[in-house]
């Protein structure tokens, strides 16, 4: 999970404004494939029993081998085929100077001139809010349907495979759409839905039995609201935060707001685990603290304006500039 901050921005300095929602669209997009297709490498290492090398592959070593095996191709790509780094922001500091910028007293006044802006804070809530909406969910569904609706882990395995080809087609669709429309129009239309979804269940759960499944055809459209608000939201709250950030701060902005989202990650499971038994005041939380994240953004909603970054030319490096007008000129 380390990777993610550096790469997002990498893309954040690479790219303008206009551009970077897609391609984090695309990024995520990515991730999200990978999270649903490598559960199905389990199918495939379960059968594995072999030896190579005299060291004896089995089940339970080589999803290990396969990971080691998938990061060595990574390292190889990023060696030969990363080579138009951008010219570094600092380059022209001294020795001394870079010296200080590592100190832990400049790396939390970076953070504090970051999160200074009241944009920044009210993306990073927002940024929390989904995430930890999103977790608590995950943790209430298999208990929660077992006990409604007698559901065994087949139906709920159908439900994640479902919502992880939603999720996916979400992302493929916002590649598109944010073309035409602004993120802040829609990271409010996603959090929208997800409040919509969070009062049906508030409002559907107390005349639901124990046993019935009067209710389960609504109980699957508020799981596909929350699940079609997520990447919404998560495409446009982090674009929109590169765009609130310096470029030379884009390392560590992206640092802090995955930091929050971890943190979201964390808190959800343990604050849902903790009400299973009252999943209607789990849901009310739930719904208070979406429509708080609503409001919040229907408030700096004008104030949303991308910071005039520079142009990706002007991130290459000099030879690479020349390069390019040498092939031009030829």
């Amino acid at each position: 999970m380390g990777l993610v901050p550096p790469t997002l921005a990498e893309i954040s300095r690479r790219s303008t404004p206009e551009k970077r929602t897609q391609l984090l669209a695309k990024i995520l997009a990515c991730r999200q494939i990978g999270l649903f297709a490598g559960p199905c490498f389990t199918l495939i290492c379960r059968k594995m029993d072999f030896k190579i090398l005299g060291f004896h592959v089995t089940v339970y070593n080589s999803p290990g081998l396969l990971m080691a095996f998938l990061w060595t191709i990574t390292l190889i790509l990023t060696i030969f085929f990363f080579f138009d780094i951008p010219r570094a922001i600092n380059e022209q500091k001294s020795q001394s100077e870079r010296w200080s910028c590592s100190s832990l007293a400049d790396t939390c006044k970076r953070i504090s001139v970051t999160c200074k802006k009241p944009t920044i804070i009210i993306l990073l809530i927002t940024a929390f809010i989904a995430y930890f909406n999103q977790t608590a969910l995950e943790t209430t569904i298999t208990p929660f349907t077992n006990i409604q609706f007698g559901w065994n882990e087949l139906q709920v395995s159908i439900v994640f495979a479902i919502a992880g080809i939603e999720i996916t087609l979400v992302y493929i669709m916002l590649h598109f759409i944010t073309k035409k429309i602004r993120d802040e129009a829609i990271l409010l239309f996603g959090y929208s839905l997800l409040s919509i979804a969070c009062c049906i269940g508030v409002i559907i759960l107390p005349f639901s039995e124990i046993g019935s499944k009067k209710y389960l055809p609504i109980f699957l459209v508020f799981i596909g609201l929350d699940i079609f608000a997520l990447p919404l939201i998560a495409v446009t709250t982090t674009s929109l935060f590169t765009q609130q950030t310096n470029n030379d701060q884009q390392g560590i902005g992206q640092g802090i707001q995955r930091f929050v989202i971890n943190v979201a990650t964390v808190i959800g499971p343990l604050f849902a685990g903790s009400l299973l038994t009252a999943i209607w005041l789990m849901i009310s939380f739930m719904f208070i603290i979406v429509l708080f994240a609503t409001f919040l953004i229907i408030i700096v909603y004008p104030s949303f304006s991308s910071l005039n970054n520079d142009e990706l030319s002007t991130l290459l490096p000099v030879e690479n500039k020349n390069n390019i007008k040498t092939k031009n000129f030829n």
